[in-house]
């Protein structure tokens, strides 16, 4: 009696979830950002979005700013500051307005592997992961790279391949890494068109036939070196940029001030510099992209040891301590008498050189996993493998998880193996990269693993339910804490 009272109790849940359509969660995904966006009244920004909001100040002015990444980010929401105004609206909203387009498009790669209840969760996956909402709540350069890529990605399954081309080169323009999506493409077309090799019985392909690939394969390469090259060439004839060495140093110096009581308080002026020597003028492509690449002149690299977080240290449960603290992403307000509540700090709050008065808020953003996403990288990996080994011909879905998982993950962990100083690998913000095909990899993990739909759809119901109560946990306004 009790098992069937639970069955009709989670078939209940189940029609629900049912019931729930994408645009539900693409509401309640942008309802999310909107109220959660920093909106600091004093035009502060946060953390790295100084050095971003700087190169798109200058895009205003015809000005190339550092050469470190690809302009088109920036560009466009220099277009947003010059429509909106310059301040946090105009930066940030753009950037949201990436992350629910990411969501969707996301949701349609989804829909063809399976129907769409677990496509949908997928996306709800996606949309709780703390990583995946901050980098869609500030302006960071990510996601409009992500939301083009996963286009890139969807307009290749659905065979329109100059389209594709066009989508992959413009990610490429808004961040380098939308280069991982094509490589997740790339890796998945060469392993399907070898399985597709292996059953056809030997059966010869005509001359026709391969003909026509190969004239598809050099059109899509075409038309993708012409819009990333063409891109970065009408950059470098408008804005003239040079071969600058750019570095971001921190000078940290004490500031004394008063606090509403009289009383003198200490406090620390953390100010970002970008100190830039200009060299020979860029006119080609090829010379952008050697920027682009690791430059230990930038600052990038550092010989000292570090015991900052690896790149393995994402997907395996090795410390859960980092997880459990509510430091992540959170308002800190300034108290009368100058001390910071909420953020483990003492003193007045300063960022890029501005005091806060007491009674204003600090925006502090610290990143950490989702662990009821990232640990599944390992059981996902060996169930996908497992399922190729077994019925080759029949595992497009896991082809492609491995395909993109090798692509998002690996570069990072090859640069963490060989550069093991390398003090920019360890940020949690490169493993954005990584969770998208862990949202898409989770519900295919408990088809695979768990054949009882009522009991599968009461397990993939708990782990949403965890992952949601572990994002509010960690919400970027403290409603429950």
């Amino acid at each position: 009696m009790r098992r069937l009272l639970i069955t009709i109790d989670v078939t209940k849940i189940g029609n629900l979830v049912s019931r729930l359509k994408i645009a539900h969660l693409l509401l309640l995904s942008l309802a999310l950002h909107l109220f959660t966006i920093p909106f600091p009244s004093d035009g502060s920004t946060v953390m790295d979005e100084i050095y971003y909001l700087t190169s798109s100040r200058l895009a205003l002015l015809l000005q190339p700013g550092p050469i470190d990444n690809p302009p088109l980010a920036q560009i466009m929401v220099a277009i947003s500051i010059k429509i909106l105004g310059d301040y946090w609206f105009a930066w940030r909203f753009p950037i949201v307005l990436t992350a629910i387009g990411s969501l969707y498009v996301f949701y349609l790669i989804a829909k063809r592997f399976m129907n769409e209840k677990y496509a949908l969760f997928g996306v709800a996956m996606l949309s709780f992961d703390v990583v995946f909402f901050v980098h869609g709540s500030l302006y960071y350069i990510d996601m409009p790279s992500i939301l083009l890529g996963l286009t890139g990605m969807e307009l290749y399954f659905a065979k329109r391949y100059n389209w594709s081309a066009f989508s992959f080169g413009l990610s490429f323009l808004m961040k380098t890494f939308g280069l991982l999506f094509l490589a997740a493409i790339l890796i998945y077309h060469a392993e399907t068109h070898l399985e597709l090799g292996r059953f056809r019985n030997k059966v010869k392909v005509r001359r026709t036939k391969r003909e026509k690939n190969l004239k598809k394969f050099l059109t899509f390469l075409a038309i993708l070196i012409l819009v990333a090259g063409g891109g970065l060439w009408l950059y470098d004839a408008v804005y003239n940029p040079t071969t600058n060495l750019v570095s971001q140093p921190v000078t940290i110096s004490q500031i004394i001030v008063v606090n509403q009581q009289g009383n003198p308080v200490t406090t620390y002026a953390y100010t970002y510099v970008f100190n830039t020597t200009k060299g020979a003028p860029i006119t080609n492509p090829i010379q952008n992209v050697m920027l682009f690449s690791p430059n230990p002149t930038r600052g990038f690299w550092s010989t000292a040891t570090t015991s900052a977080i690896t790149p393995w240290d994402w997907i395996l449960p090795l410390d859960y301590s980092h997880s459990l603290l509510p430091v992540h992403y959170y308002y800190s307000a300034l108290t009368a008498n100058g001390t910071v509540t909420g953020g483990g700090e003492v003193g007045l709050g300063n960022i890029n050189g501005q005091v806060y008065p007491p009674g204003s808020l600090l925006i502090d953003w610290q990143l950490e996993i989702t662990p009821f996403i990232e640990y599944f990288f390992i059981p996902i990996l060996l169930v996908s493998l497992f399922n190729i080994v077994r019925k080759k011909d029949e595992n497009k879905l896991a082809v492609f998880l491995l395909s993109w998982m090798t692509a998002g993950y690996c570069p990072f962990l090859l640069a963490g193996i060989l550069i093991p100083h390398w003090t920019t690998i360890w940020h949690y913000n490169y493993l954005l990269y990584t969770i998208l095909p862990l949202a898409l990899g989770i519900p295919y993990f408990w088809l695979k693993v768990i054949k009882s739909p009522e009991i599968r759809g009461a397990v993939m119901l708990t782990h949403l339910a965890l992952t949601v109560v572990f994002f509010l946990y960690f919400f970027p306004v403290p409603l429950f804490r």
